[in-house]
């Protein structure tokens, strides 16, 4: 997705510097323009926003605020020119200071940002100007137009665990994305019911090249340059959906804000591939089926940062549990004199893994003293064993 975001980016400015090339060879006529009162809203509904706007003035005074209404309406009609000057859709940098600069070109506002991180610092560092765009908190331009985009963030280097164990990057960037999760998080979508009553969207790559190319193009019409919108009803839909994510908030802490879109976001993009080619013949969908995908997207995300979170610890304590194993093969020993073998182990934490270590049978207590069970040589053999793993 991302080679095609930036390819595309690449076609265009190809063409637009053929265009300027092209323009400062040739003078072109201008449309003279018709400063009468009565064209106001001809030329309105011509498309000439600008010119409508000079003849606000001209306007008689009762019909001044039916007229900024018409007008505030719809965006302004974009000439080439000022596509020429505010292109950028897609755009990929590596400092915060290079991104805030290319953010001035933003066609209509609405940029693409793709951040790659190759280091914890990297969240702190775009931390702040992200989420500004996220949030449609971004100023750009001599007239301080607002940016309101989306962010994509992807992590080469897999240091992803390490930042979530920081509070002060976690709470800046990452709790504010959905994660894309590769390999075992689990689970996987399950089969709709009824399966057999659906038909296969036949060819999604090719459908999802055509999706992205008309995408670009409707963005950048200059005749039509308002959002594209698909309306649908699925109220009873999105209140499930919202009572979801207040089951998932405890393992995904501000879950609720950052996902509450995304059955409407998933819905969007599959009618765009639906739409993008011919429609396979008794073709059935339901939200409900987006809805068990979404459903697996969260899932997986909650699986993810509790491996995160949790791995460092889990593995402190897998290590601690088989050295434990191994001192107690040379007797029983109370919790003190265990504490003593070992550099800085608080008791507390020697106390749980001991009760850890009881539960799964290892080890059997006596008053306050624990030893290894009877067939505890094995258990002291793999327990050197697993610290080398570990």
């Amino acid at each position: 997705m991302l080679r095609q975001l930036g390819t595309r980016q690449n076609h265009l400015n190809s063409h637009l510097r053929g265009r300027v090339r092209q323009v400062a060879k040739e003078a072109e006529p201008r449309e003279a323009i018709d400063f009468s009162a009565a064209g106001v809203f001809r030329a309105y509904h011509a498309g000439r926003q600008m010119e409508a706007l000079f003849k606000l003035g001209q306007v008689r005074e009762e019909e001044v605020a039916h007229a900024w209404t018409q007008l505030l309406q719809h965006p302004a009609s974009i000439d080439f020119d000022e596509l020429r000057d505010r292109h950028v859709v897609f755009v990929a940098k590596g400092s915060p200071d290079q991104l805030a600069a290319v953010l001035d070109l933003s066609h209509l506002g609405r940029p693409c940002v793709h951040v790659g991180v190759g280091g914890a610092r990297d969240f702190t560092r775009f931390g702040r100007l992200c989420v500004a765009v996220m949030d449609g908190r971004g100023s750009t331009g001599f007239n301080s137009e607002t940016i309101r985009g989306t962010v994509i963030l992807t992590d080469p280097a897999g240091i992803f665990g390490e930042v979530l164990r920081t509070e002060e990057t976690t709470a800046h960037l990452a709790s504010r994305m959905i994660w894309l999760i590769d390999g075992n998080a689990g689970p996987e979508p399950g089969k709709p019911e009824a399966a057999t009553e659906l038909v296969a969207l036949d060819a999604p790559g090719r459908r999802y090249e055509d999706a992205m190319g008309t995408a670009w193009g409707r963005r950048l019409d200059h005749r039509n340059p308002g959002p594209d919108l698909i309306t649908s009803s699925f109220h009873s839909d999105q209140a499930r959906w919202i009572a979801f994510l207040k089951e998932q908030d405890a393992a995904l802490p501000g879950i609720m804000g950052t996902a509450r879109n995304l059955v409407a976001t998933l819905v969007f993009g599959l009618t765009k591939m639906i739409t993008a080619g011919s429609l396979p013949k008794d073709l059935k969908w339901s939200i409900a089926q987006v809805e068990a995908l979404a459903r697996s997207l969260i899932h997986r995300m909650a699986n993810a940062r509790s491996a995160m979170l949790h791995s460092l610890e889990s593995a402190r304590r897998y290590e601690l549990a088989a050295q434990i194993l191994y001192k107690l093969g040379a007797g029983p020993l109370d919790v003190r004199g265990l504490t003593r073998k070992f550099n800085r182990l608080p008791a507390g934490l020697c106390r749980e893994v001991l009760l850890d270590l009881e539960a799964s049978g290892k080890v059997a207590r006596s008053g306050e003293f624990w030893q290894a069970r009877q067939d505890g040589t094995a258990a002291v053999t793999n327990a050197q064993h697993l610290t080398l793993e570990v």
